[in-house]
């Protein structure tokens, strides 16, 4: 509302100096269109929804919470059996897990009895 109201100041005072300008020499209608730019981009950002949101956020904090106990099990597995592994394939067997696990989890939420599965995570 500023914006606009300082425009319209700016164009009132260049009309009643006597002066023509063009608009490419106005100051305050380049903030006015960026702020009437900003604003629809905010409008038409808080419209747009995400299907199973909720699931992929608890999924994203499983992965977050449960790799450092999986990772910690694969060095213990390393030096206790000797198991050599490389980064990528302890990455990968991590990750695999975790997606299995987090499957499993969220299958047995659905069941009637384990209902409290869900506060897991």
């Amino acid at each position: 509302m500023l914006i606009q109201l300082l425009t319209v100041k700016e164009v009132f005072h260049w009309r009643a100096a006597g002066t023509t300008l063009s608009t490419e020499q106005f100051i305050f209608v380049d903030l006015l269109a960026v702020s009437v730019l900003l604003l629809a981009i905010n409008v038409a950002v808080r419209q747009i929804t995400i299907p199973c949101s909720n699931d992929i956020r608890r999924l994203s904090s499983f992965v977050y919470m449960g790799q450092f106990g999986l990772i910690v099990l694969t060095a213990i597995l390393h030096n206790r059996f000797a198991i050599n592994m490389s980064g990528w394939t302890k990455f990968s067997l991590v990750l695999t897990a975790l997606m299995l696990l987090f499957s499993l989890s969220y299958a047995l939420q659905k069941n009637t009895r384990l209902k409290l599965i869900r506060y897991l995570w």
